[in-house]
Protein backbone atom coordinates (compact mmCIF):
# COMPACT_ATOMS: atom_id res chain seq x y z
CA UNK A 1 0.00 0.00 0.00
CA UNK A 2 1.09 3.50 -1.15
CA UNK A 3 1.13 6.36 1.38
CA UNK A 4 0.99 9.67 0.13
CA UNK A 5 2.80 12.40 1.84
CA UNK A 6 1.84 15.95 0.95
CA UNK A 7 4.14 19.00 0.26
CA UNK A 8 4.61 20.69 3.62
CA UNK A 9 5.50 23.95 2.08
CA UNK A 10 2.20 23.77 0.20
CA UNK A 11 0.19 22.42 3.14
CA UNK A 12 0.72 25.84 4.81
CA UNK A 13 0.13 28.05 1.62
CA UNK A 14 -3.08 25.89 1.44
CA UNK A 15 -3.47 26.67 5.64
CA UNK A 16 -2.55 30.63 4.88
CA UNK A 17 -4.87 31.21 1.63
CA UNK A 18 -7.73 29.37 3.47
CA UNK A 19 -7.49 32.12 6.04
CA UNK A 20 -7.04 35.05 3.51
CA UNK A 21 -10.39 34.05 1.86
CA UNK A 22 -12.14 33.17 5.78
CA UNK A 23 -13.84 37.01 6.03
CA UNK A 24 -14.75 39.98 3.90
CA UNK A 25 -12.66 42.37 6.05
CA UNK A 26 -9.39 40.67 5.24
CA UNK A 27 -10.30 39.56 1.79
CA UNK A 28 -10.79 43.31 1.66
CA UNK A 29 -7.27 44.24 3.27
CA UNK A 30 -5.68 41.93 0.43
CA UNK A 31 -7.57 43.42 -2.41
CA UNK A 32 -6.00 46.74 -1.26
CA UNK A 33 -2.46 45.42 -0.43
CA UNK A 34 -2.68 44.45 -4.01
CA UNK A 35 -4.02 47.76 -5.40
CA UNK A 36 -1.25 49.57 -3.85
CA UNK A 37 1.10 47.61 -5.57
CA UNK A 38 -0.93 47.96 -8.73
CA UNK A 39 -1.74 51.90 -8.39
CA UNK A 40 2.55 52.75 -7.99
CA UNK A 41 3.76 50.15 -10.22
CA UNK A 42 1.58 51.65 -13.40
CA UNK A 43 3.51 54.82 -13.80
CA UNK A 44 7.49 55.09 -13.47
CA UNK A 45 6.50 58.62 -11.80
CA UNK A 46 4.43 57.19 -8.85
CA UNK A 47 6.93 54.72 -8.67
CA UNK A 48 10.03 57.67 -8.08
CA UNK A 49 7.47 59.45 -5.84
CA UNK A 50 6.91 56.23 -3.80
CA UNK A 51 11.03 55.40 -3.72
CA UNK A 52 12.05 58.96 -2.31
CA UNK A 53 8.95 58.77 0.22
CA UNK A 54 10.31 55.76 1.69
CA UNK A 55 13.96 56.17 1.45
CA UNK A 56 16.35 53.69 0.95
CA UNK A 57 15.71 52.20 4.66
CA UNK A 58 12.31 50.28 3.61
CA UNK A 59 10.99 47.99 0.98
CA UNK A 60 9.14 49.09 -1.46
CA UNK A 61 4.87 47.97 -2.35
CA UNK A 62 5.50 44.40 -3.49
CA UNK A 63 3.33 42.50 -5.75
CA UNK A 64 1.04 39.41 -4.30
CA UNK A 65 1.11 36.11 -5.80
CA UNK A 66 -1.65 33.43 -5.62
CA UNK A 67 0.54 30.74 -5.96
CA UNK A 68 3.73 31.77 -3.84
CA UNK A 69 2.60 32.89 -0.66
CA UNK A 70 5.34 33.92 0.15
CA UNK A 71 5.06 37.14 -1.93
CA UNK A 72 2.33 37.90 0.69
CA UNK A 73 4.65 37.91 3.59
CA UNK A 74 7.10 39.82 1.33
CA UNK A 75 4.09 42.53 0.19
CA UNK A 76 2.41 43.07 4.26
CA UNK A 77 5.90 43.10 5.15
CA UNK A 78 6.58 46.48 3.15
CA UNK A 79 3.70 48.16 4.08
CA UNK A 80 4.04 47.44 8.02
CA UNK A 81 7.34 48.82 7.63
CA UNK A 82 6.79 51.47 5.76
CA UNK A 83 3.31 52.44 6.03
CA UNK A 84 3.45 56.04 7.08
CA UNK A 85 5.97 56.53 4.35
CA UNK A 86 4.03 54.68 2.03
CA UNK A 87 0.67 57.37 2.83
CA UNK A 88 3.26 60.30 2.01
CA UNK A 89 3.55 59.56 -1.43
CA UNK A 90 -0.28 58.71 -1.86
CA UNK A 91 -1.01 62.53 -0.62
CA UNK A 92 1.69 64.00 -2.59
CA UNK A 93 -0.19 62.34 -5.44
CA UNK A 94 -3.81 63.00 -4.32
CA UNK A 95 -2.55 66.59 -4.12
CA UNK A 96 -0.66 66.89 -7.35
CA UNK A 97 -2.74 69.05 -9.90
CA UNK A 98 -0.42 68.04 -12.73
CA UNK A 99 -1.85 64.08 -12.32
CA UNK A 100 -5.32 63.11 -13.91
CA UNK A 101 -8.33 63.42 -12.07
CA UNK A 102 -8.81 59.28 -11.91
CA UNK A 103 -5.32 59.53 -10.54
CA UNK A 104 -5.93 61.61 -7.43
CA UNK A 105 -8.97 60.07 -6.55
CA UNK A 106 -7.78 56.81 -6.52
CA UNK A 107 -4.42 57.94 -4.17
CA UNK A 108 -7.23 59.68 -1.84
CA UNK A 109 -9.06 56.08 -1.70
CA UNK A 110 -6.23 54.29 -1.21
CA UNK A 111 -4.60 57.01 1.56
CA UNK A 112 -8.60 57.20 3.34
CA UNK A 113 -8.30 53.11 3.31
CA UNK A 114 -4.88 53.40 5.08
CA UNK A 115 -6.35 55.86 7.80
CA UNK A 116 -8.82 53.41 9.16
CA UNK A 117 -7.68 51.26 11.82
CA UNK A 118 -9.01 47.92 10.73
CA UNK A 119 -6.45 48.64 8.21
CA UNK A 120 -3.68 49.51 10.29
CA UNK A 121 -4.68 46.25 12.60
CA UNK A 122 -4.76 43.96 10.10
CA UNK A 123 -1.24 45.20 8.40
CA UNK A 124 0.21 44.08 11.99
CA UNK A 125 -1.44 41.02 12.74
CA UNK A 126 -0.57 39.61 9.09
CA UNK A 127 2.73 41.10 9.32
CA UNK A 128 3.80 39.01 12.35
CA UNK A 129 1.80 35.78 11.42
CA UNK A 130 3.41 35.46 7.56
CA UNK A 131 6.49 36.45 9.24
CA UNK A 132 6.14 33.32 10.95
CA UNK A 133 4.38 30.99 8.25
CA UNK A 134 7.05 32.12 5.55
CA UNK A 135 10.22 30.95 8.03
CA UNK A 136 8.57 27.63 9.34
CA UNK A 137 7.94 27.23 5.22
CA UNK A 138 11.56 27.87 4.68
CA UNK A 139 12.47 25.54 6.66
CA UNK A 140 10.03 22.66 6.20
CA UNK A 141 11.53 22.96 2.66
CA UNK A 142 15.18 22.57 3.00
CA UNK A 143 17.53 19.72 1.30
CA UNK A 144 17.74 18.07 4.44
CA UNK A 145 14.55 18.21 6.36
CA UNK A 146 13.29 15.00 7.73
CA UNK A 147 9.65 14.52 9.60
CA UNK A 148 10.19 14.91 12.77
CA UNK A 149 12.11 18.37 12.36
CA UNK A 150 8.48 18.93 10.38
CA UNK A 151 6.54 17.90 13.09
CA UNK A 152 8.11 19.86 15.42
CA UNK A 153 8.37 23.40 13.52
CA UNK A 154 4.33 22.69 12.45
CA UNK A 155 3.24 22.54 16.21
CA UNK A 156 5.51 25.42 16.97
CA UNK A 157 3.65 27.46 14.59
CA UNK A 158 0.51 26.45 15.83
CA UNK A 159 1.21 26.89 19.21
CA UNK A 160 2.37 30.35 18.38
CA UNK A 161 -1.25 30.53 16.39
CA UNK A 162 -2.92 30.07 19.31
CA UNK A 163 -1.40 32.32 21.57
CA UNK A 164 -2.59 35.30 19.23
CA UNK A 165 -5.58 34.57 20.74
CA UNK A 166 -5.27 37.08 23.58
CA UNK A 167 -3.21 39.63 22.10
CA UNK A 168 -5.99 41.43 19.95
CA UNK A 169 -5.74 44.43 22.68
CA UNK A 170 -2.29 44.98 21.93
CA UNK A 171 -2.72 44.60 18.22
CA UNK A 172 -5.11 47.40 18.80
CA UNK A 173 -3.42 50.10 21.14
CA UNK A 174 -0.61 49.97 18.41
CA UNK A 175 -3.23 50.70 15.85
CA UNK A 176 -4.18 53.55 17.46
CA UNK A 177 -1.21 54.70 17.95
CA UNK A 178 -0.61 54.97 14.14
CA UNK A 179 -4.17 55.31 12.70
CA UNK A 180 -5.99 58.29 11.94
CA UNK A 181 -9.15 57.54 12.28
CA UNK A 182 -9.38 56.15 16.41
CA UNK A 183 -12.74 54.91 15.68
CA UNK A 184 -14.33 51.74 13.83
CA UNK A 185 -16.02 51.81 10.38
CA UNK A 186 -18.84 50.48 11.66
CA UNK A 187 -18.66 52.21 15.05
CA UNK A 188 -22.59 51.60 15.09
CA UNK A 189 -23.96 48.78 17.89
CA UNK A 190 -24.97 45.65 16.52
CA UNK A 191 -27.76 43.61 18.38
CA UNK A 192 -26.90 39.74 18.13
CA UNK A 193 -29.96 37.86 18.20
CA UNK A 194 -30.99 34.75 20.02
CA UNK A 195 -32.19 31.48 18.59
CA UNK A 196 -35.10 30.25 18.13
CA UNK A 197 -34.50 27.21 19.43
CA UNK A 198 -32.76 28.65 23.00
CA UNK A 199 -36.09 31.42 22.98
CA UNK A 200 -38.17 28.76 22.69
CA UNK A 201 -36.97 26.63 25.67
CA UNK A 202 -35.63 29.26 28.00
CA UNK A 203 -37.97 32.18 26.93
CA UNK A 204 -37.01 35.81 25.58
CA UNK A 205 -34.24 37.64 26.40
CA UNK A 206 -32.40 41.17 26.39
CA UNK A 207 -30.33 41.07 23.02
CA UNK A 208 -26.78 40.75 23.15
CA UNK A 209 -24.81 43.89 22.10
CA UNK A 210 -21.42 43.81 20.51
CA UNK A 211 -19.56 46.91 20.16
CA UNK A 212 -17.49 47.50 17.20
CA UNK A 213 -14.33 46.39 18.67
CA UNK A 214 -15.88 43.25 19.78
CA UNK A 215 -17.39 42.84 16.39
CA UNK A 216 -14.07 43.04 14.71
CA UNK A 217 -12.35 40.32 16.93
CA UNK A 218 -14.95 38.48 16.85
CA UNK A 219 -15.82 38.69 13.45
CA UNK A 220 -12.50 39.30 12.04
CA UNK A 221 -9.21 38.64 13.85
CA UNK A 222 -10.33 35.74 15.67
CA UNK A 223 -12.17 34.16 12.52
CA UNK A 224 -8.72 34.68 10.70
CA UNK A 225 -7.16 32.70 13.82
CA UNK A 226 -9.41 29.70 14.20
CA UNK A 227 -9.25 28.64 9.98
CA UNK A 228 -5.54 29.07 10.74
CA UNK A 229 -5.45 26.76 13.98
CA UNK A 230 -7.69 24.33 12.15
CA UNK A 231 -5.95 24.25 8.92
CA UNK A 232 -2.70 23.55 11.09
CA UNK A 233 -4.59 21.31 13.01
CA UNK A 234 -5.48 19.26 10.05
CA UNK A 235 -2.21 19.03 8.51
CA UNK A 236 -0.43 18.40 11.88
CA UNK A 237 -2.55 15.28 12.52
CA UNK A 238 -1.65 14.11 9.08
CA UNK A 239 2.32 14.32 9.32
CA UNK A 240 1.91 12.69 12.89
CA UNK A 241 0.61 9.50 11.61
CA UNK A 242 3.12 9.61 8.99
CA UNK A 243 5.84 10.12 11.52
CA UNK A 244 4.56 7.70 13.73
CA UNK A 245 5.14 4.68 10.75
CA UNK A 246 8.49 6.11 9.44
CA UNK A 247 9.91 8.47 11.50
CA UNK A 248 12.11 6.09 12.53
CA UNK A 249 14.09 6.24 9.31
CA UNK A 250 15.16 9.67 10.62
CA UNK A 251 16.93 8.03 13.50
CA UNK A 252 19.07 5.69 12.15
CA UNK A 253 22.00 7.51 11.47
CA UNK A 254 22.17 8.26 15.03
CA UNK A 255 22.29 4.68 16.21
CA UNK A 256 25.33 3.50 17.36
CA UNK A 257 26.84 0.15 15.27
CA UNK A 258 26.97 -1.38 18.49
CA UNK A 259 23.61 -1.22 19.63
CA UNK A 260 22.53 -2.92 16.12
Amino acid sequence: MAVFVPCAGHSLNLVGVKAAECCIQVVSFFEFVRKLYTFFSASTHRWAILTASIGQHCSVVKRLSDTRWSAHADAVKALCEGYSNIQLALDSLACDVDQSKDTRLEAQSLSKKMDKLETVILTLFWNDVLSRFNGVSKTVQKQDVNLSVVVSVIQSLKLFTESLRDQFSEYESKAQAIAKDLQYTDSSRRASKRSRRITFLEGPAPDTVLAASDKFRVDTYLAVIDSLIAGLSHRLAAYEEIHSLFGFFAELRDIDVKDT
